[in-house]
């Protein structure tokens, strides 16, 4: 990639007032690809560059090669591209993947908790609170793994989606089996999974804004020193 256009990406992201933490997440990106674009080892997508142009308010030739309107142009910045169409795009591929979310979460954790239940009644039957913490293992441990890669904006999603289907099967289960009482205990149990969800979330949130994140001390130096 050429370094021009990694000064340049450094740059508009500068004019702008923005960190790579924060315009990695308006983009939807990891600071480290931010870092890795304006150090000239990377180059964004197509529709990155389209979304980045837009934030900066400039074209892609500008942003690309640096030239203005009636410069010559190379053949990637030929084509026309669709503003509308991409941000039409954007907000499709963002519905599906919050619908896919939902119907996995719905599904998969209704499914484990039905077979946990089972076990825990026949084994454990005045323990039955035991198998509604499984929604919450998965996610948090996801989250610890991941947290590197998934936009602040997503995380509270991503957490408490498992949770709500949880809360919901359970009710859904006991009024349905006739087990009111305690489809109204769960139903009152719910905030104290939201409360620690919200928790870790803050917490993992707070501490990539202090910069405790897992690129290297040579790429740390060198995002410090372009900040």
């Amino acid at each position: 990639m050429d370094e021009k256009m990694g000064e340049r990406l450094l740059a508009y992201r500068k004019s702008l007032g923005l960190t790579q933490e924060q315009l990695a997440e308006k983009v939807f990106v990891t600071r480290q690809a931010v870092s890795k674009w304006e150090r000239g080892e990377s180059v964004p997508d197509l529709e990155l560059l389209v979304a980045l142009a837009e934030l900066y308010g400039v074209t892609l030739d500008e942003l690309v090669l640096g030239k203005r309107g009636g410069e010559a142009v190379g053949e990637e910045t030929t084509a026309a591209v669709d503003t509308e169409a991409f941000r039409k795009s954007r907000r499709k591929r963002l519905l599906v993947r919050m619908a896919t979310v939902f119907l996995f979460s719905v599904g998969v954790w209704g499914l484990l908790c039905g077979i946990v239940h089972s076990a825990c009644m026949s084994v454990l039957p005045n323990i039955w609170i035991v198998w509604f913490t499984l929604p919450v293992v998965p996610p948090l441990a996801v989250l610890a793994v991941f947290s590197h890669y998934i936009p602040s904006e997503w995380r509270a999603y991503f957490v408490l989606v498992p949770f709500i289907s949880g809360a919901v099967y359970l009710v859904v289960h006991y009024t349905s089996g006739g087990g009111a009482s305690a489809a109204w205990l769960a139903f009152l149990l719910i905030p104290f999974y939201y409360i620690p969800a919200a928790a870790y979330t803050a917490r993992v949130i707070y501490l990539r804004r202090r910069g405790r994140t897992k690129a290297s001390p040579a790429e740390k130096a060198e995002d410090e020193r372009k900040e």
